[in-house]
């Protein structure tokens, strides 16, 4: 309720209540025989009563319209909110089928190099070290770079078809590493 609704309501209320007092003080006043003090007495304390019980009914009304109104925005807000995670997860998930395509496409290699790279000794020991920087260099010259080259130009496009505005979304490229070397693994 605005300011302006509530002085005209005010108003409206305050001549209702004016004329139902000025009624009950010329009502008392030509049909009874009580003394024009009496009248004066009781039509003002019927007004105070009444302005008090408007403002009483104006209070609760505007704390059931604030009410409302943090509803509706606290409604908002979850909506909102809402919409943000389902952007993430179909991010994330764009993320990961991005991933898995990548994988797919260097498997040949990756399978050529961990078999000339994973050293086994005399003894039977394994090292994996230089396969391990193999994947390190896999992850960090094709998987990384690729994703941002993927990923950049589609989360303003699916912000966008979301429905969510463009310059309050955000999305943080995670990629976990063990995740992405368990799938190289496989």
């Amino acid at each position: 309720m605005t300011k302006e609704q509530k002085f005209d309501y005010s108003l409206k209320a305050y001549f209702v209540i004016a004329g139902i007092t000025i009624y009950y003080f010329l009502k008392n006043v030509f049909l009874e025989d009580v003394s024009i003090s009496a009248i004066l007495i009781n039509s003002v304390g019927i007004a105070t009563l009444g302005l008090i019980l408007w403002q009483i009914i104006l209070i609760m009304i505007g704390k059931s319209i604030d009410a409302r109104i943090e509803k509706e925005k606290l409604m908002e807000r979850l909506r909102f909110e809402k919409k943000v995670d389902e952007f993430h997860d179909g991010m994330n998930e764009e993320r990961d089928k991005q991933i898995d395509a990548l994988i797919e496409q260097h498997i040949k290699v990756l399978a050529r190099k961990r078999k000339s790279l994973v050293m086994t000794y005399d003894y039977g020991v394994e090292d994996p070290s230089a396969w391990e920087r193999e994947k390190s260099y896999f992850f960090n010259n094709v998987i990384a770079v690729e994703l941002v080259k993927y990923i950049t130009p589609r989360v303003s496009q699916i912000a966008e078809e979301m429905g969510l505005p463009t310059e309050k979304v955000e999305y943080n490229l995670k990629i976990d590493a063990n995740e992405v070397n368990d799938l190289i693994e496989k």
